[in-house]
């Protein structure tokens, strides 16, 4: 019997010492926490959001909340959608947050306090383990207003003068969300058909920007060109942390080079202009505003999902700064820079292929040359010679015939030294002169064709 309660005990104690080694697993834990604004009948009010992943990288957060549809009117906000008393917030973390925020946007309706609260949720850490969420709730405090009273169409359809953008429908909206503003952009009223409307503007560009409703409560913002009246739809495009574009339906200010030809480009289901070079069919040219008011052009890679500033602007800066003759010239010559190039090296081509025809010729000619006085040099400078002596004595004949200046005789010294100078020379010899004479004689007289020689004297006295 004392055995039997011995292995009893042991057995008992054995069951409380086993919990000991038990292992516990807790669930990633978070928090979902809400804002407490309070507004006034007729006014915007937002509700902000945030769930917490407590320390860890958080993956998605969707949730799920109801409000009261007769205290408020959902219009707007960020990661959010909704209406008709339901609003869905959607947001994903990347992997180096531990925080998700959201927003809603609602129009108070009635006067009192009323709560929106969480219906539904689901939530994962970045590497997929679920969360198990700590929720909140928002308690709206809607005070009474100044007695205006909502016109009919405050129900959904906007609360401005209707419009038409694209062939669509749609109302002013004024009583839009702060997160709906874009960076650089302010909240100022403006009178659009005898109606003052709250509105966005751009003071870098003067550019509107309006929140227009359609008649089935989808809203969205526009651009609005005061001075044209024209309307834009505008899809914003985050660059960088600091840098965002919107990409705009109107007519662009500049001109893109004649091989780029207008087409279509789709974001979210709104159409808007591009222009495409038919080389290159992965990229678009797209118009844009961006955040310092600057309307550009951006080149769009397809392939890549990525904006880039395009430089033709920059082509158009330089066409405005051109002035003058020369400085078209200019312009001219940098925009067609390798068709003048070409035309250089043509012109230098053709010169050398003259230059080298011409040395060949003229080689040839002096070659020519060469051969000709080889065979005919000595005969033709022998002639030569005896034209220019010929010549001499002519001259010298002319001038015995002169009389002098002083006495009107003629002057013997100088016939003298005018006969040696051109008598007188080591290459002529009188010897020879006399034996050519001879010979001529004796060849004259063989022929039977002799000519007496006779000298004519000067008479001095």
């Amino acid at each position: 019997m004392s055995k039997l309660r011995k292995r009893i005990g042991t057995l008992l104690a054995l069951c409380l010492f086993l919990p000991c080694f038990s292992i516990v697993v807790h669930a990633a834990g978070g928090v979902l926490t809400f804002s407490d604004p309070t507004t006034k009948v007729g006014e915007a009010v937002t509700v902000r959001v945030k769930l917490n992943a407590q320390g860890s990288p958080i993956g998605d957060g969707d949730i799920t909340v109801t409000y009261d549809p007769a205290m408020l009117e959902y219009i707007g906000g960020q990661h959010s959608s909704g209406g008709g008393g339901t609003v869905t917030l959607s947001s994903t973390g990347d992997g180096t947050i531990t925080e998700l925020f959201y927003t809603m946007e609602f129009r108070a309706l009635a006067e009192g306090i009323t709560d929106i609260k969480v219906s539904d949720y689901t939530a994962y850490l970045y590497n997929d383990e679920k969360m198990n969420v700590t929720l909140g709730s928002s308690a709206v405090t809607i005070e009474q207003g100044d007695g205006t009273v909502l016109p009919p169409e405050a129900a959904g359809t906007g609360i401005g003068p209707a419009i038409t953008v694209n062939g669509v429908s749609y109302n002013i909206n004024g009583t839009f969300s702060d997160a709906l503003i874009p960076e650089g952009f302010i909240r100022t009223t403006i009178m659009y058909e005898g109606q003052e409307c709250q509105v966005l503007q751009q003071q870098t560009s003067g550019l509107y920007m309006m929140c227009l409703v359609a008649a089935d409560g989808t809203d969205a913002m526009f651009l609005y060109n005061s001075e044209n009246g024209e309307f834009s739809a505008c899809e914003k495009v985050r660059l960088s942390e600091t840098n965002e574009i919107m990409l705009m339906q109107f007519q662009a200010d500049m001109k893109l080079p004649k091989e780029y030809q207008k087409t279509e480009f789709e974001v979210n289901g709104v159409v808007y202009p591009a222009w495409q070079d038919s080389s290159r069919p992965e990229y678009y040219i797209v118009y844009a505003l961006n955040s310092a008011g600057q309307k550009n052009f951006y080149q769009f890679d397809s392939s890549e999902g990525t904006y880039q500033r395009y430089t033709a602007a920059e082509v158009k800066e330089e066409k405005e700064q051109a002035a003058g003759f020369f400085g078209k010239l200019e312009l001219k010559l940098k925009e067609n820079l390798s068709k003048f190039l070409i035309g250089v090296w043509a012109v230098f081509i053709v010169m050398a292929i003259l230059l080298v025809i011409l040395a060949v010729k003229l080689k040839h000619r002096n070659e020519e040359l060469d051969e000709w006085y080889e065979d005919f040099g000595d005969e033709y400078e022998k002639k030569l010679k005896g034209k220019e002596a010929a010549k001499k004595v002519k001259a010298a004949g002319k001038s015995s015939k002169n009389q002098d200046e002083n006495y009107g005789y003629i002057n013997l010294d100088e016939l003298d030294d005018d006969y040696d100078d051109r008598y007188d020379d080591d290459d002529y010899d009188d010897d020879d002169r006399y034996e050519d004479d001879d010979d001529r004689y004796k060849r004259k007289k063989r022929s039977g064709d002799t000519t007496d020689f006779s000298l004519d004297f000067i008479d001095l006295d």
